[in-house]
């Protein structure tokens, strides 16, 4: 049994990374953990963007497609403007004993420039 751990930010790429956890890298017997790491003081994001938006869009999608015993939401608040998200995410990936982290390959600003 393995435990996966998906963050997802709302973005199309997020959804993207719940979908091939569930359809493609679980086992029935494993888990899984969806996070989504959030600041409230964005409250200029579009409405799709707002977590409690994002909570609705992932428990439908699960819903349909896990037994709620086989899923979890993990919804935090953006610990400090300090601390990337990425630091955030491995946090939560330690605290859940998450064997696997599956993120989509941008979020929800597209590709970034290096």
């Amino acid at each position: 049994m393995s435990l996966y751990l998906t963050c997802t930010d709302g973005s199309a790429m997020g959804e993207t990374a719940i979908y091939v956890t569930v359809d493609g890298l679980m086992s029935p017997e494993d888990s899984l953990v969806v996070s989504h790491i959030f600041d409230p003081a964005k409250s200029y994001l579009p409405f799709n963007y707002r977590e409690g938006y994002i909570r609705d869009q992932v428990e439908a999608l699960l819903v349909s497609r896990l037994p709620k015993a086989s899923y979890s939401l993990v919804w935090e608040e953006k610990a400090n403007p300090g601390n990337s998200t990425r630091q955030q995410m491995i946090a939560i990936a330690k605290e859940q004993h998450a064997k696997y982290l599956v993120v989509g390959y941008h979020g929800r600003k597209g590709p970034k420039e290096k």
